[in-house]
């Protein structure tokens, strides 16, 4: 009955791809396109299946413009998943905006700044932080993001200090 019920969701995840590549949720096509790839990806659909290429190739065309702490983190965990080298770029931008969204309780909200890559090194004004402790929900995805980032070369020490200090 298990096996029965997985492979019926996979074959629901397969038939429900819209033609862009992406999944359907409102407001959060980017997010739900990663987690429904990736629930593809560890059951068993290869990669470079067209499946899993055009799922990455509409996060990679629309992570832009996401500010979703959800978003941002699921997006790090599908590129870093199907090509962290090829996606280094994209991953390091995402990530930049998860460190420029942690708030002064070492937490995350719901969103993050749109901030770029360079943000990381130095380049340009840091954000205020914002207030709050933030949600343990949004901290534990910004977390998992952050440390899959980190295999592409973003320092995440500080950061992780201070979730650290927050728990």
């Amino acid at each position: 009955e298990v096996e029965a019920a997985r492979k019926q969701g996979m074959q629901h995840l397969l038939d429900s791809q819209l033609k862009d590549g992406s999944w359907e949720y409102a407001g959060h096509e980017i997010g739900i396109t990663s987690l429904c790839a990736l629930a593809l990806i560890e059951n068993g659909i290869p990669v470079d299946d067209p499946v899993i290429e055009k799922a990455q190739r509409y996060v990679l065309d629309n992570y832009l413009d996401k500010k979703g702490t959800y978003d941002i983190a699921l997006s790090i965990l599908l590129l870093s998943r199907v090509g962290d080298r090829d996606n280094k770029g994209a991953i390091r931008d995402l990530a930049a905006r998860l460190i420029a969204g942690q708030n002064t309780h070492g937490g995350w909200g719901y969103s993050c700044p749109d901030v770029r890559s360079i943000y990381l090194s130095g380049g340009g004004d840091r954000p205020a932080r914002p207030a709050g402790p933030g949600d343990n929900s949004c901290t534990q995805f910004a977390s998992l993001g952050l440390w899959v980032a980190s295999r592409s070369g973003v320092n995440i020490d500080d950061t992780m200090a201070q979730v650290a200090y927050r728990f």
